[in-house]
């Protein structure tokens, strides 16, 4: 069963994410992250939200970029797998996506 971290407790995470970073899997453990919010840590710190931004904005915005050389190119600098960095890249865009829905005003 694959469990679902919640978009507002993965933006809590990427806010907290440099003092994160920096502790150990059993201090994170100790102060109540679950398995599923450490999987999403270990993917935040090694692929950041703001470097993934970017090549989402690459990929988005040139015309021609060939998609499987792209991954092939993200998977070798972040040395991770396919699977792995296409969950990293949903994250960003729902995260994004959902960011950008706070900032829009209301009608």
């Amino acid at each position: 069963m694959k469990i679902k971290l919640k978009i507002e407790r993965q933006i809590e995470i990427e806010e907290s994410l440099e003092e994160l970073k920096n502790l150990s899997v059993t201090n994170l453990i100790n102060k109540g992250y679950a398995p599923e919010e450490l999987l999403f840590l270990c993917r935040a710190i090694r692929m950041p939200l703001n470097a993934i931004t970017e090549y989402i904005e690459i990929y988005d915005n040139r015309p021609r970029v060939d998609e499987l050389k792209f991954v092939k190119v993200l998977c070798e600098k972040y040395q991770t797998d396919q699977a792995t960095l296409t969950m990293r890249i949903r994250e960003v865009r729902r995260i994004n996506k959902f960011r950008n829905n706070e900032e829009t005003p209301k009608r």
